[in-house]
């Protein structure tokens, strides 16, 4: 069992805290060649980001090396007029993969505290608030990534939750999303209280899932069957494109969700 954190009273925010050994953000030059295909097989094809300088791809390994919340905190609030969309989207990540950092290494008193912890910090919201005027500079992935974030973070009633979600299904994105950003999306969406609007959105998530299920891997295959079902959603199209490609796996593999 591992030692509960001595680096603070809250065991969260302490730089002796954790031993994660970081993440890897999303490349810049990841982007286009993150959906590779075999032949003859659909492919789904990523933009590239705009072109950024160097000082914002730097803040973002420091990000992905953090080892504690308190180090991306630094991170992010050291140049914040240098962090770009991006940035904050993978800053919040970081926030997310601490958590999930926790529960993997059974430091739960951690990982439960971390919710009400960054609620009350006020660089938390500071992020949040900046990265809203942002949202249409993020690629599919990293918007994908956000609403996963804010859902492990169990931050969903933050107003960029739904404005995120709407980036992503209402402004064009879906069309170039990878499957893997495509079931994480619809994993964080399951729980948008309103039916009607987790519907609609889910209608927007059914296009990529219709048109490119057979390029999903196992993993994102699984978890996109489960989303959909969880959110109500009834669409035979999507669930006859999600059996076919379910079919060309061998079921030796599954594994609960």
């Amino acid at each position: 069992t591992s030692e509960p954190s001595r680096g603070s009273s809250n065991g969260v925010n302490g730089s002796r805290g954790g031993r994660r050994q970081g993440f890897e953000v999303p490349a810049d030059e990841d982007e286009a060649a993150a959906c590779a295909a075999a032949p003859g097989q659909a492919v789904s094809v990523l933009p590239k980001r705009p072109p950024r300088n160097a000082e914002c791809r730097t803040l973002d390994k420091e990000l992905g090396a953090s080892r504690n919340p308190e180090d991306v905190f630094a991170v992010g609030m050291k140049d914040v007029a240098v962090m770009d969309a991006a940035n904050w989207a993978n800053l919040i990540y970081a926030l997310a993969h601490c958590k999930k950092h926790g529960e993997a290494d059974g430091n739960y008193a951690q990982s439960r505290g971390m919710s009400s912890w960054l609620r009350n910090d006020g660089r938390w919201s500071q992020s949040c608030r900046a990265l809203r005027p942002k949202l249409s500079e993020l690629t599919a992935r990293d918007a994908a990534n956000v609403l996963w974030s804010l859902a492990t973070l169990d931050a969903r009633s933050e107003p960029l939750f739904l404005d995120t979600a709407s980036a992503l299904c209402s402004g064009g994105k879906l069309s170039v999303c990878d499957p893997v950003s495509v079931s994480k999306a619809a994993w964080a969406l399951t729980s948008v209280p309103s039916r009607d609007q987790r519907l609609q959105l889910f209608t927007h998530l059914a296009v990529p899932v219709v048109l490119r299920a057979e390029t999903f891997p196992l993993g994102a295959l699984t978890m996109t069957c489960y989303a959909f079902a969880k959110a109500g959603h009834r669409d035979a199209d999507v669930y006859e494109a999600l059996s076919a490609a379910l079919m060309q796996h061998d079921f030796a593999e599954l594994r609960p969700v």
